[in-house]
């Protein structure tokens, strides 16, 4: 059961430029068997009130799931696509829920460069510069993020991987968690990772796969 009051106010700017042409040709064989039986019920009574800031949800849910599913799939295709894209949004927001403060400033740039006839050469960078600061409850969880993630990928069914991950990250965990009849939890989880993480990758990749997967 939730009782909910807060408001949200985001401020959003995004620039999404996709030049795209693309060629699938698939020839797929498969059994797909699901059996799932259950019991979802809700009983949801609220109020949505907008431009003043406020929401209120009385949520009641019982969920019961049995699922037995198997998958097989054969698949031979060729994939030709050429992408070229940048994709920027600049996001802040300010979420205030019960006696917390969600704040968060995100900065990210996402560019990627894509060829590829069943063969691909890949260039991408991941820059996103993040900080945030989640205040619950009496805790508090501020981590402060600036990284570079540069990977390049050449292959033809088999992939040679470099990858650099730098990672700059200060973090600092305060939690004071007290639940009856389950945990209880006091302490202060505190840590400072400064790093680079560099490693190569040769991977083969075969063309047919059989898969099984049974939840």
């Amino acid at each position: 059961m939730y009782f909910i009051t807060g408001v949200d106010m985001y401020f959003i700017t995004r620039i999404d430029m996709y030049f795209i042409t693309r060629v699938d040709m698939y020839f797929i064989t498969g059994v797909d068997m699901y059996f799932i039986t259950g019991v979802d019920i809700y009983f949801i009574t609220g109020v949505d009130m907008y431009f003043t800031g406020v929401d209120m949800y009385f949520i009641t849910r019982v969920g019961m799931y049995f699922i037995t599913r198997v998958d097989m799939y054969f698949i031979t295709g060729v994939d030709m696509y050429f992408i070229t894209g940048v994709d920027m949004y600049f996001i802040t927001g300010v979420d205030m829920y019960f006696t917390g403060v969600d704040m968060y400033f995100i900065t990210r740039v996402d560019m990627y460069f894509i060829t590829g006839v069943d063969m691909y050469f890949i260039t991408r960078v991941d820059m996103y510069f993040i900080t945030r600061v989640d205040m619950y409850f009496t805790g508090v969880d501020m981590y402060f993020i600036t990284g570079v993630d540069m990977y390049l990928i050449t292959g033809v069914d088999m992939y040679f991987i470099t990858r650099v991950d730098m990672y700059f990250i200060t973090r600092v965990d305060m939690y004071f968690i007290t639940r009856a009849d389950m945990y209880f939890i006091t302490g202060v989880d505190m840590y400072i990772l400064t790093g680079v993480d560099i490693y190569f990758i040769n991977v083969w990749k075969p063309k047919i796969k059989l898969i099984t997967l049974t939840l």
